[in-house]
């Protein structure tokens, strides 16, 4: 599955209520809403902290008591197995992708923040029901968080934290209310965002963490050793990366999947194994390369252009367009 990495790190938990109708009556409650099994997405690849790809792993804590649902002021007049509060605790670990970390530091610590959202499904509908014309439906729903819900997560830390939620139904004011929720799903959304990361890090290389930061680094010392000397640094062996003053082990070592090898007037990229390069040319036509090809996209300092495997004309592309996608 190719997967792509973006700044904001978020997962998703769907967990869907079916509600069902009986026979009896009382005031506007004559019926349970029955809880069904959840749907839990329990590893999305998400984001990037210092671009280092993580994921938030979710599983179910305990069982939740699933039976029928009523409101509070209707559990003593409900019949069958009731509640009048559904409970969803899922244990929660944010951790990196890789099997070695890519973070210099320890103690990276994120903190959290969770949107809660819950759409309403009339009996065999596809889609939710208008959230401004049926207001006074989704009002009947409330779910809050535990007040023991952590606010932030460590990275890599060797416990789960338990993360939970309570689901209650409000009693339905008139028939129109009663009929709707008695014959509806519910789905709920909980969205778990990391807004920022601090800790005892260091930056992967000397000229920062990023894409954006690293090349034009690259770019800036080939062309400064050009004018303090009069030619460009050497092209083979380890002087393509000492002429520049670079650590010759640091740069030859994937940095965010991506190797970046000087060699005087030019700077080429390469794929790590298991990732590709996606880039466009100005006309829009679409370049792509695996780490298996041995192919570059290649920086000319001679003419300030990027180019697809050669330098030439039909082969410049546009930098900015580029993608590093596992494979």
């Amino acid at each position: 599955m190719r997967k792509k990495y973006s700044a904001k790190m978020i997962i998703s938990i769907l967990i869907m209520i079916s509600v069902v109708l009986s026979t009896a009556t009382f005031a506007y409650w004559a019926s349970e809403v029955e809880g069904t099994d959840q749907t839990v997405q329990s590893s999305l690849n998400i984001g990037s902290a210092k671009a280092v790809e993580t994921m938030i792993s979710i599983s179910p804590d305990t069982l939740s008591p699933y039976g029928y649902l009523v409101p509070t002021s209707q559990l003593e007049n409900s019949i069958g197995l009731c509640t009048d509060t559904i409970d969803f605790t899922y244990l929660v670990t944010w951790i990196e992708q890789q099997d070695v970390t890519q973070i210099n530091g320890e103690n990276i610590i994120g903190a959290v923040a969770i949107d809660i959202n819950y759409e309403i499904y009339a009996e065999d509908s596809l889609t939710p029901l208008d959230k401004e014309l049926y207001t006074n439906i989704y009002d009947l729903i409330t779910i809050i968080e535990y007040e023991s819900n952590p606010s932030e997560l460590l990275l890599n830390a060797n416990n789960l934290e338990i993360f939970g939620f309570t689901a209650s139904l409000n009693e339905p004011e008139n028939k129109t209310e009663y009929e709707i929720i008695t014959k509806s799903t519910i789905l709920f959304y909980f969205e778990f965002t990391i807004l920022s990361a601090s800790g005892s890090t260091e930056p992967l290389t000397i000229y920062g963490d990023t894409f954006s930061e690293i090349t034009p680094n690259i770019i800036s010392d080939i062309q400064d050793n050009f004018e303090e000397y009069g030619s460009y640094g050497r092209t083979w062996g380890d002087y393509r990366y000492t002429d520049l003053g670079l650590e010759t082990e640091t740069w030859k070592t994937a940095i965010l999947h991506i190797y970046y090898t000087p060699s005087g007037s030019s700077l080429s990229l390469s794929p790590e194994d298991g990732y590709e390069f996606t880039v466009y040319n100005t006309a829009g036509d679409e370049f792509s390369m695996k780490a298996a090809y041995n192919w570059n996209i290649i920086y000319s300092d001679l003419d300030g252009n990027w180019y697809f495997h050669t330098i030439s004309a039909e082969n410049e592309v546009d930098i900015s367009t580029l993608v590093v996608e596992a494979i």
